[in-house]
């Protein structure tokens, strides 16, 4: 019987803005044993773009607070919320200890990202365009009630992320 892994919903969230920003990043994943919190705070986006490495790294370290992230590890360098007065540092592990560092152990193929489980009940501000709060407003004004989606991501519920849901909204409002 396999495990079946499930972010908390504000990691989920997360991990949703990260991948509705970075297209090419693969989706958010974990497995048993996956970081040092449980796999439930270590999410991995597969891809082997330096260009999407750099970028991903620098937005989640300018956007760190409101991520609640404890760290970023993504091709060979580190930047950590408590270390983050010594900026992003080289980072070399040999997890199978035989002297040869591969791509996973590198961080080149992947970017690793672990969320801080003390930040499961903080509260976040998701910024929207006028086009969206728009968007939103028509949606209240001809609805008497919207529901939000429920439930875990599965292939009869898809996930939905804060852009999707918008989408959502919008293609429940005639003209939009």
């Amino acid at each position: 019987m396999s495990e079946t892994l499930i972010f908390p919903p504000r990691v989920q969230l997360m991990c949703d803005i990260i991948n509705d920003r970075y297209s090419a990043l693969g989706q958010a994943g974990t497995y048993p044993g996956h970081g040092e919190d449980g796999a439930q705070y270590a999410a991995d986006f597969w891809t082997t773009n330096k260009d999407v490495h750099d970028a991903v790294l620098h937005w989640v370290i300018d956007n760190a607070d409101w991520l609640g992230i404890k760290y970023i590890i993504s091709w060979r360098r580190i930047w950590s919320v408590a270390r983050a007065n010594e900026g992003i540092r080289p980072y070399e592990r040999d997890a199978n200890n035989d002297g040869i560092l591969s791509a996973s152990e590198q961080h080149t193929n992947h970017v690793h990202i672990s969320f801080d489980p003390s930040k499961d009940d903080m509260a976040f501000e998701i910024k929207l365009s006028d086009a969206d709060i728009a968007k939103i407003a028509a949606a209240v004004n001809t609805w008497d009630k919207i529901e939000p989606p429920t439930g875990l991501a599965t292939s009869d519920n898809p996930k939905w992320t804060p852009s999707g849901y918008l989408r959502f909204i919008a293609g429940k409002v005639k003209g939009l």
